[in-house]
């Protein structure tokens, strides 16, 4: 009796499973899409639409302190002169000065009387190398020329001279167009007579001498052009030529006027 009775309730459980899982499977083949239905976009829903949430900008970087480099130091720049100008500017006449002059002036011995002469005249052309430099060496020939009078001469009677010079210089103001110098060397001078058709006087006809002259100039150039002005003496030995006058009375004094140029 008691499997009569559970038998119509099985069946009565098996139908109701049956419709369960019907209504499931009509459920999950035609899913319901409105916004919040339930099992949402998994089983076929719509989600609802949230609204957009603007995104915060990102934040500011903190300024990068970049070290400051050191300043660089420049040194100025000088435009190379030519190759010739520095050429130029070694040679020996830039360096040293080089200087051709000639001229004149009075002169006579340091003793008149004894040598029975007057003033005359003098000339030269002179060489000059180190106008520029603070010694300098002048080569030099001279000549003078001046009356003599002795018992026994011709009244027209000319002592005349000739010699060669060789100096050491000494420049007091370089480089400038203005300059002041020094002078001593040593020279020799051939002393003789013009102008006499016969001579019975105590004069000889020729003589040498060795003459060691000083002395003092000043000298301008003007675009190249050099003018100089000296004055000097000359200490002379060996003087025989005159029986009256000692070495000393033939010593010389000369003032001269030059003109040249300077290379």
């Amino acid at each position: 009796m008691l499997a009569h009775l559970l038998r119509p309730s099985a069946l009565a459980m098996l139908a109701f499973g049956l419709l369960a899982a019907a209504g499931t499977a009509a459920a999950q083949g035609t899913p319901d899409r409105r916004a919040g239905a339930y099992g949402g976009a998994t089983y076929g829903g719509m989600t609802a639409a949230v609204p957009a949430v603007p995104a915060a900008p990102p934040a500011a970087a903190p300024p990068v302190a970049v070290p400051k480099a050191p300043p660089i130091a420049i040194e100025p720049t000088y435009a190379a002169p030519p190759p010739m100008e520095v050429a130029r500017q070694q040679s020996l006449y830039d360096r040293w000065g080089i200087a051709v002059t000639l001229g004149g002036g009075p002169e006579g011995f340091a003793s008149p009387s004894n040598t029975g002469t007057d003033t005359g005249g003098g000339w030269n052309v002179r060489a000059t190398i180190g106008t520029k430099s603070l010694l300098g060496f002048e080569a030099s020939y001279f000549g003078s020329a001046q009356p003599i009078d002795a018992l026994g001469l011709d009244p027209n009677a000319v002592l005349l001279g000739n010699g060669l010079q060789g100096s050491m210089r000494l420049n007091l103001t370089r480089q400038y167009d203005v300059g002041l110098f020094l002078l001593g060397g040593m020279a020799w001078r051939h002393y003789s007579l013009s102008n006499v058709d016969t001579n019975t006087s105590d004069v000889t006809d020729s003589d040498n001498v060795l003459e060691l002259p000083i002395g003092a100039g000043v000298q301008y150039v003007y675009r190249g052009f050099l003018f100089d002005a000296r004055a000097g003496y000359r200490f002379t030995q060996y003087g025989n030529m005159m029986a009256t006058a000692s070495n000393s009375d033939m010593s010389r004094w000369g003032v001269q006027g030059n003109i040249g140029y300077q290379f």
